[in-house]
C-alpha cells in the first residue's frame, strides 16, 4: 500500500518494434523518467511544428485551436508531403481505424519516414488541400490518383504508399556509402522505402560515411518512385468523383499550368478483378430479381502494357473523357441515378444492400454533369480564343469507338429503357475487348470540336435525367418484367422507387447549381426532415422507417444514431462547404455556429470542442439525453472539409488567377466581421508558410468588401500595393513563398472586383 502523503509515479510506454532484442537494447534509457519528459517536449514541438502551416489567430481561440487539431487529425488520415531526394512523399498516412468497424485496422510502418494503408477514397479527400498548403507539390496528387482509374473506369480500394527502385548500376555505387557495401547490396537491388532502407541500416549497426538525412538524399535523387496499390474488396461507385476536386485547387495555384497539367501523360492501373456484365451477374432468387456477385477475380495486379511490353499511357484530358463516357453509358433504366453495377453502394457505405436490389444514385450525375462542363471549358483553343484549333485528343482505339457509338445512341432520342439496354451493350463489348486482350496500344484521335459536341449531347442527357428525378438522391429497381434462359435472366422493364432525401444529394447537387439554383436547394433542406430543428444541425438521411432492410445497414439501426438520420459530421461539413462555395455566405454563417464543432456546448457533446465525432446523436432519437452527444472519436474525412473551408475563409477560393496573360494573386478572405479580433485583425499562414493579416478597420463582414492596400514584406524591402492585387512579378515570388509576410487593409463595404 502507498503510505499517506506520499506519492507514485507511473510511466506507460506504448508503440511497436520489431524485436524484443531492441526493447533491451533500448531499456536502460527509455526507463528513465528524463527519457519521457523529452519525448513529451519532443512531440509537443512536432505537433506546433506541422501545425503552423495552418496558424490561425482570429477573435475566437477555439477557432484557432480547432484549426489547428483538424489539420493535425487530417494529416494522420492523408498524410503530409516531404520531398526527399525531391520526391513528393507522404508521411503519417493511415487508415483511420475507427472502432466501430473493426475490420478498418490500419498499418503505420514501424520504421523512419512511415507512411501507412489507406483507402482511395479517403486519401484522395484528405490531401484535397494539400497543393494549397505545400505549392511544391504541383500535381503529384493528381497524377497518383488518376493513375489508378482502370481502362473500365474504376480504381483499387487499398493505397499503400510509395516504393523506390535503383537503375543497377547506380546500386554498387550508392552501397560505397556504407562502411559494408555488401549488407546494403540487397536492399538497394529490390524494392525500398526510404524508412524501410535506414531501419535496416539501424538494425544492422550498418556505418554511413555520411548522416542519414544526406544518405537517403543521395539514394532518392536517382531512385525511380512506384505507387503501390491494392484491390482490396470492391469497386465503388463514387472514388472517381473526388479527381477533379484535386484538379480545381491546382488551378487554384497554378492557373498558368491548365494546359500542361491536362496534356501529362498518366498510365492505368489494372486491378485483378472485373465487372461481370448483366447476363452473369443477374438472378433469380425467391424475393425476385436481383444482382449479386458483381465482379469475379482474374488475372494479377499491376499497370496496363501494350502486346510488346510498353507502359500504356493517356494524357489526363483523356482520361478525363474515359472516366466521363464509361459513367455516362452506366446510366440507370430511367435515364436518371448513375447504376451500382460493381456491387457496391458510393459514399454512404450503409447502403450496401441497394447495389443488389438495382440501386442508382443522382450524387455521381450531378459529378459526372460537373465533370461534362468542366470538360467543355477547358478544350484547347487557339490564342485567339475564336474557333477550335486543327487538334484532338488522342484516346485508346477501343474506347474510342465507343465514345463515338455511345454519342450516336444519344443522338437517337430514344426511350430511356431502350437506351439503358443498348448503353449498355456498348460498355459491356468495350469491356470484353479489354478484358480479353488489354490494351493494343493503338489510338484514334477525336477532334476536339466533335468531343465538344459529344459532350454537349451527354449534357444535355443528364440535366433531363436531373429534372425527372425530381430531387432525389437514391433509387431502388424492381425488375418488373424478364425473360428467363436456363438460371439466367434478361430484364424487359424496371420500376423505380426513390429513396426518402439524402444530405449528399444536396450536396452534389449544389455542384451544378447557379446562384438562385443554390437558394433554392438550401431553403428546401432547412425546411425539410433533414435539418434538426432542436439542434439546428443537418441529418445525413430523412426517416427511412418505411423502406426494406435490404437497402443496407442503415435500415438497422436506431433513428439518429449512427448512420441512420444522425448528424453524421463528414456529411455535414461537405454541405457546409458546398453551402459556402455557393457564395451563401449569409446561410453559411447562420450556421457555423451552431454545427461547427468548436462551437458546440461541451456539456452537451460530452467531449472535447475540438476533437471530431463520427456522429452526433440527433433529435430523431428516442433518448432525449443523447441529443447532441459526440459519438466514436475517428479520424474522419471531415477534417478534409473543414481544411478546405479555412482555406476559403481565409483567402478565398482562387487565390491566383490570370490577368492579361499575367499571375497575380488576388486575395478574397470570406470571413465575419465577430471574427475580427479588438485590433480589427485577422492572421493566418498563406500557402503553409507566409503570415498575411487582414486589418479589418470597419469591421465589415470581408465578402462584402476588397483590399485597398496591400504591403508585400520582401527579405530587403517592403513594397505597398493601393489594388486588390499583387501584380507579375511579385505574385510569382508569393506563390515560391519567397516574401516575408503580407498585410491588408480592406475597404469600407463596397462591391468586390
Amino acid at each position: 500500500p502507498l503510505p499517506p502523503a506520499e506519492s507514485l509515479t507511473l510511466y506507460a510506454l506504448f508503440g511497436h518494434v520489431n524485436s524484443y532484442q531492441n526493447i533491451a537494447n533500448q531499456r536502460q534509457r527509455i526507463a528513465n523518467p528524463a527519457c519521457f519528459a523529452q519525448k513529451r517536449v519532443e512531440n509537443q514541438k512536432l505537433i506546433e511544428t506541422l501545425t503552423d502551416t495552418v496558424a490561425t489567430q482570429t477573435a475566437d481561440p477555439r477557432f484557432n485551436a480547432y484549426v489547428r487539431q483538424t489539420y493535425l487529425d487530417n494529416i494522420l488520415r492523408g498524410g503530409t508531403p516531404i520531398f526527399p531526394g525531391g520526391h513528393p512523399y507522404h508521411i503519417y498516412s493511415r487508415k483511420h481505424g475507427d472502432p466501430e468497424r473493426d475490420y478498418n485496422h490500419f498499418f503505420l510502418a514501424a520504421e523512419f519516414y512511415s507512411q501507412g494503408n489507406g483507402n482511395f477514397r479517403d486519401v484522395c479527400q484528405n490531401r484535397r488541400s494539400d497543393v494549397l498548403l505545400e505549392p511544391r507539390l504541383g500535381d503529384h496528387n493528381i497524377r497518383t490518383f488518376l493513375s489508378l482509374i482502370q481502362l473500365d473506369g474504376y480504381n483499387p480500394l487499398v493505397i499503400q504508399g510509395m516504393s523506390f527502385t535503383l537503375p543497377p548500376e547506380q546500386v554498387t555505387e550508392l552501397s560505397r556509402l556504407a562502411d559494408a557495401s555488401s549488407k546494403l547490396v540487397p536492399l538497394l537491388e529490390g524494392k525500398f522505402t526510404p524508412g524501410g532502407l535506414l531501419k535496416h541500416i539501424v538494425d544492422h549497426n550498418i556505418t554511413l560515411n555520411c548522416s542519414y538525412d544526406a544518405f537517403i538524399e543521395r539514394v532518392l535523387r536517382r531512385a525511380e518512385p512506384h505507387l503501390e496499390a491494392d484491390y482490396g474488396e470492391g469497386f465503388w461507385v463514387d472514388h472517381w468523383t473526388y479527381l477533379l476536386d484535386l484538379i480545381e485547387n491546382f488551378l487554384a495555384v497554378y492557373p498558368d499550368r491548365k494546359d500542361e497539367l491536362l496534356a501529362a501523360e498518366i498510365p492505368f492501373y489494372q486491378s485483378p478483378a472485373q465487372v461481370r456484365p448483366r447476363s452473369e451477374r443477374y438472378v433469380l432468387t425467391e424475393r425476385g430479381p436481383r444482382q449479386y456477385d458483381a465482379v469475379v477475380h482474374t488475372g494479377e495486379a499491376g499497370w496496363a502494357r501494350t502486346p510488346n511490353g510498353d507502359l500504356y499511357k493517356t494524357t489526363i484530358l483523356g482520361k478525363l473523357l474515359l472516366l466521363a463516357g464509361i459513367k455516362f453509358g452506366t446510366l440507370d433504366p430511367e435515364g436518371m441515378g448513375i447504376e451500382m453495377e460493381a456491387g457496391k453502394p458510393g459514399w454512404y457505405d450503409a447502403l450496401n444492400g441497394l447495389p443488389g436490389i438495382f440501386g442508382s444514385s443522382m450524387n455521381e450525375t450531378y459529378e459526372l454533369l460537373r465533370l461534362m462542363r468542366f470538360l467543355r471549358e477547358n478544350l484547347p483553343l487557339p490564342p485567339s480564343g475564336e474557333g477550335w484549333d486543327g487538334g484532338g485528343c488522342a484516346l485508346p482505339a477501343k474506347f474510342a469507338e465507343y465514345l463515338r457509338a455511345l454519342a450516336t445512341l444519344t443522338g437517337q432520342s430514344l426511350p430511356p429503357f431502350s437506351f439503358w439496354e443498348q448503353a449498355n451493350e456498348l460498355r459491356e463489348s468495350y469491356r470484353a475487348e479489354i478484358y480479353q486482350s488489354g490494351i493494343s496500344g493503338e489510338e484514334i484521335s477525336i477532334p476536339y470540336a466533335e468531343i465538344d459536341e459529344i459532350l454537349a449531347g451527354f449534357a444535355a442527357h443528364l440535366e433531363d435525367g436531373i429534372a425527372r428525378a425530381k430531387g432525389a438522391t437514391y433509387f431502388r429497381y424492381e425488375m418488373t418484367e424478364y425473360e428467363r434462359a436456363g438460371e439466367k435472366i434478361r430484364a424487359k422493364a424496371f420500376c423505380p422507387t426513390a429513396l426518402p432525401p439524402f444530405l449528399e444529394g444536396a450536396v452534389r447537387s449544389l455542384k451544378v447549381a447557379d446562384i438562385e439554383g443554390a437558394k433554392a436547394t438550401y431553403t428546401a433542406v432547412k425546411n425539410s426532415a433533414l435539418f434538426d430543428q432542436k439542434l439546428k444541425m443537418y441529418k445525413v438521411n430523412a426517416p427511412l422507417a418505411d423502406e426494406p432492410h435490404e437497402i443496407g445497414r442503415a435500415r438497422a439501426f436506431t433513428p439518429g444514431w449512427l448512420e441512420n438520420e444522425s448528424i453524421w459530421l463528414h456529411m455535414e461539413y461537405k454541405y457546409l462547404l458546398e453551402v459556402l462555395k455557393a457564395g451563401l455566405y449569409e446561410g453559411f454563417f447562420d450556421d457555423f455556429k451552431n454545427a461547427l464543432i468548436p462551437f458546440q456546448p461541451p456539456e452537451r457533446y460530452g467531449r472535447s470542442p475540438l476533437e471530431n465525432s463520427s456522429f452526433i446523436v440527433s433529435s430523431a432519437h428516442p433518448d432525449e439525453s443523447l441529443h447532441g452527444n459526440g459519438f466514436v472519436a475517428r479520424l474522419s474525412g471531415a477534417t478534409a472539409e473543414f481544411i478546405e473551408m479555412w482555406t476559403i475563409m481565409m483567402a478565398g477560393q482562387q487565390p491566383f488567377v490570370m490577368q492579361n496573360g499575367e499571375l497575380v494573386v488576388q486575395l478574397r478572405p470570406i470571413i465575419p466581421s465577430w471574427l475580427f479580433d479588438e485590433n480589427n485583425q485577422v492572421r493566418f499562414n498563406f500557402i503553409g508558410t507566409i503570415p498575411v493579416t487582414y486589418h479589418n478597420p470597419h469591421r465589415v463582414d470581408t465578402w462584402t468588401t476588397a483590399p485597398q492596400k496591400i504591403i508585400l514584406q520582401l527579405e530587403e524591402e517592403s513594397l505597398e500595393f493601393n489594388s486588390p492585387y499583387i501584380p507579375a512579378p511579385y505574385a510569382e515570388m508569393v506563390r515560391e513563398r519567397n516574401v516575408q509576410s503580407i498585410n491588408i487593409t480592406l475597404a469600407s463595404t463596397s462591391k468586390r472586383a
